[in-house]
Formats: C-alpha cells, sequence, structure tokens
C-alpha cells in the first residue's frame, strides 16, 4: 500500500512540473529549408504536399507564438502543424531537443493562362520576438479534364492546355480520336485509356512537338514510378491505329495490344513500364525507330504478326525497377477465357539493339514455340545479348558485344551510339531514311538501332 502512495505522489509531483521555456530572443529555432518548391500542380486537380521541420537545440524549451500563411485565408496554400490545420496555428510548443513538424499543401486555382504560371507565398514563423520565413513557390497549370468519358466520334485534341485524365478514356468503334504535335497527355493511376476504334497520334521530331504521355503526379517521387498510369490498350479488332513521334512513360503496360489489335508505330520511346513496354496478343504490329528502355520486359508476343526494324530494347535495372525476365519473349500460344489456344506466330527483328545489363539474365531473348504449331522469329542484321545463337539468327549478327551507348550511369541514360560502338555501320540497306530524333540515315550501311551516330 505504502508503495501505491508513494507512486501516486511520484507522478502526481511529475505531473505538476512545467516544462522550462526561454523567451530569449538569442535562443532560435533552427529550420530543415528555407524555400519549399512545388512540382507542377494542374488547377482544381487536387493538392500536392510538401514539408519542413522547425528543430530546438536549445536546453531549454520554445514557444512559438504563431505559425501563419503571409496571404492568409486566401492564399492557395495551407498549414498542418503537427496534425493541426489553419491560415495560422497559435501556441506551438517545441521541447528542448525536439521538434515540429510543420505540411504545406497547394491547390492551385484556374485561370486564363495557357502556359504554366507560378504562385507563391510565405510561411511565417514568430517567437520570442524572431520572425523566421520559409517561402513558397509552385508552379500551376491550366488543363483540360478527362473524367470517365467515352468518344464516340471523331474528335482532335490539340496543344493548347494539357489533358489530365481522370477517369477511364475510351475511344467506341467506329470513332478516331486525332491527337496533334506538341500535346500532353498526364493520366491518373486508375485511368485505363482503352482505344476500341483508332488511335492517330501525330508528333513531331522535335523534342517540343512530340506528344507525350505520363502519369499525373509530377511531384517526387511519383514523376519516376514505373506503374504510375495503366498505359494504353487497343482492344480486340481495333483498325488503323498510327503513332508516331510519341513518348509513354512510366506506365503499368506501355501497349497492350488485344486480339486483332492493329497498330504502326514510329519514331516512339517507351521507357519505365512496369511490366511490359509492348505486349500483343494475336495481334498485328509495324514498329521503326521505336526506343523501349528500362521496362521490366521490353516486348512479349503471344502469336501474331509482327516486323520490328531499327528498334533499341534495352533493359538496365533502375533505383525504381530491378529486371528480373528477358527483353524479347514470344510464344505461338495465347489465353482465351483461361484456356490456351495455338496461334500462328510471325516474328522479324532487322537492323535492332536487344542488350540488357541485368547481371542474372545471360540471354535476352526467350523463345517458346510450341510443337505442331506456326511459329517463325527471325533476327537479321541485329546486335543481342543471348546465351547460345538460336536458330532463329540469319547472317551478319552481333553477338554478345556491349553497344557502347553514350550513358548508363548513375541513373542517367542516354541510348545513343559512341562513335566505338560495335553497331556503327552493320546494319542493312533500309527504307526507313531517318532515325528516331529525324536524323538522316547514308545510303550505304545503317548504323543497328533506333539512333544513327
Amino acid at each position: 500500500m505504502r508503495i501505491l502512495v508513494l507512486c501516486a505522489i511520484a507522478a502526481l509531483l511529475w505531473s505538476c512540473q512545467k516544462e522550462s521555456f526561454t523567451t530569449d530572443a538569442a535562443s532560435r529555432l533552427s529550420l530543415l529549408a528555407d524555400t519549399l518548391h512545388f512540382d507542377t500542380v494542374f488547377s482544381s486537380a487536387g493538392s500536392t504536399v510538401r514539408s519542413f521541420k522547425i528543430f530546438n537545440n536549445n536546453s531549454k524549451g520554445i514557444r512559438i507564438q504563431s505559425i501563419r500563411m503571409g496571404g492568409g485565408a486566401a492564399s492557395p496554400f495551407s498549414l498542418n502543424v503537427n496534425g493541426e490545420p489553419g491560415a495560422v496555428i497559435s501556441g506551438v510548443d517545441v521541447p528542448a531537443g525536439d521538434s515540429a513538424y510543420v505540411f504545406v499543401s497547394v491547390n492551385v486555382d484556374p485561370s486564363a493562362a495557357a502556359q504554366p504560371f507560378v504562385v507563391a507565398d510565405s510561411v511565417e514563423i514568430n517567437y520570442n520576438g524572431n520572425r523566421e520565413v520559409v517561402q513558397l513557390q509552385a508552379y500551376g497549370q491550366n488543363a483540360r479534364f478527362i473524367n470517365r468519358r467515352t468518344i464516340t466520334t471523331h474528335e482532335i485534341w490539340n496543344k493548347d492546355l494539357p489533358y489530365v485524365v481522370l477517369g477511364e478514356l475510351r475511344v467506341a468503334a467506329g470513332a478516331t480520336l486525332t491527337i496533334e504535335q506538341g500535346t500532353r497527355i498526364f493520366v491518373h493511376n486508375t485511368a485505363p485509356i482503352i482505344i476500341a476504334g483508332t488511335l492517330v497520334v501525330q508528333g513531331a521530331a522535335d523534342s517540343a512537338n512530340r506528344v507525350y504521355f505520363s502519369g499525373s503526379r509530377l511531384d517526387e517521387p511519383y514523376r519516376n514510378h514505373p506503374g504510375s498510369w495503366p498505359g494504353i490498350r487497343f482492344a480486340a479488332g481495333s483498325r488503323r491505329n498510327r503513332v508516331a513521334f510519341a513518348q509513354i512513360k512510366n506506365a503499368y503496360g506501355g501497349i497492350v495490344l488485344e486480339r486483332a489489335a492493329q497498330l504502326n508505330l514510329s519514331e516512339t520511346i517507351i521507357e519505365g513500364a512496369f511490366d511490359a513496354g509492348i505486349s500483343g496478343q494475336d495481334a498485328s504490329l509495324t514498329a521503326s525507330n521505336v526506343l523501349i528502355s528500362n521496362c521490366s520486359k521490353g516486348v512479349v508476343m503471344a502469336g501474331g504478326q509482327y516486323a520490328f526494324d531499327h528498334c533499341t530494347i534495352v533493359g538496365y535495372n533502375t533505383r525504381y525497377l530491378l529486371r528480373k525476365e528477358p527483353l524479347v519473349q514470344a510464344g505461338n500460344v495465347v489465353s482465351v477465357n483461361g484456356t490456351p489456344v495455338g496461334v500462328p506466330l510471325s516474328a522479324v527483328f532487322r537492323n535492332c539493339i536487344i542488350w540488357g545489363a541485368a547481371p542474372e539474365l545471360s540471354d535476352e531473348v526467350f523463345l517458346l514455340p510450341q510443337p505442331g504449331l506456326a511459329f517463325s522469329a527471325q533476327f537479321d542484321h541485329v546486335l543481342w545479348k543471348v546465351n547460345a545463337v538460336p536458330t532463329a539468327a540469319t547472317a551478319n549478327n552481333v553477338f554478345d558485344e556491349d553497344p557502347q551507348f553514350r550513358s548508363t550511369e548513375n541513373g542517367s541514360f542516354d541510348f545513343r551510339l559512341q562513335a566505338t560502338s560495335s553497331a556503327i555501320d552493320k546494319g542493312k540497306a533500309s527504307f526507313i531514311d531517318k532515325d528516331l530524333d529525324g536524323k538522316q540515315r547514308p545510303n550505304g550501311l545503317p548504323d543497328l538501332g533506333a539512333y544513327e551516330e
């Protein structure tokens, strides 16, 4: 009993002790940042959040009189300090040796501006007669918002404003969506683009005039996450699709072709897909000057007809993605309602590079033909990483020689060729007279891959 009484008295005395606070102006708080930068935020499409910490390295606590937005309640920025929201947060205690978290979110209102614009404010921290300021800067962008929409006629998208796809976008059978050069499309993580009709993408060689598809989160670390949006799916029977000078970045599956879908793909970059850059099931694809880079798998084909000319299919491990499967996979069986069905496969790779740097993969091509079913996979003038030369290889291929890309180190990738590359002048005469950059190829022997050195 005596022990319980003593414990109760000790607890009471402890609870009655007051934290020792200083009012000395010389005792300063430390801030982790003096400026918070927000990446592009689309108007009326939610908010993005940044944070910083306030440290008290003094031997006594400091009471912050106020943490407030410089622009007050009308500011596009909002505060939350240790879980308490508001334009002004008063009486924030920071004990000795402790810290406080300040979260700042931003919502950008629409304006008349077509180009990105800047919104700014500041967070003011007042204590003991001191005033600390953290500057805030966000880039805003007006956009056209698409939410669960089906296109049933012929529609044209242009570059005047970016498009933000918030819910499933579908192009119905018989309809056509034409996307003009310079257009940018940002897609939410639950919003597939499904083409049952026709998609025509008309980019141009200049980087500013390509057509860009990517996820809608442009803030770190989401902007570089593989699988940040579902990708482009060409539904069964989709016809006359043409995609030129596009960039498809960080989708779950870059391009998916269902049975009998047709696509002409040229001068296009597909990068960072969580699954395959291109997958086809009994589909028809012609691809030229295409770069498929750093996806879990490059090209997966299950039946159908495929032709790849001057393509670079390459895979390196990145900060976000570790590859475990070969870049090129081909078979002649498809799944129909869960049942395997044999479908003839014809695939040709000409003047291509197929190269990966995953150490556990010694062969970047995996062919799985089923006996008794038509299967043809040809590799003509191709540089590729292969363990055993298959019968599908024709003459004039280059095996297991590093293509010597310009840059593959420290997350910096440039898949153009160095002047000493073994892919230089190893191609065969081609009707594709310009490369992925729009550079003229020679009349003689071209380089392998999508880029001419």
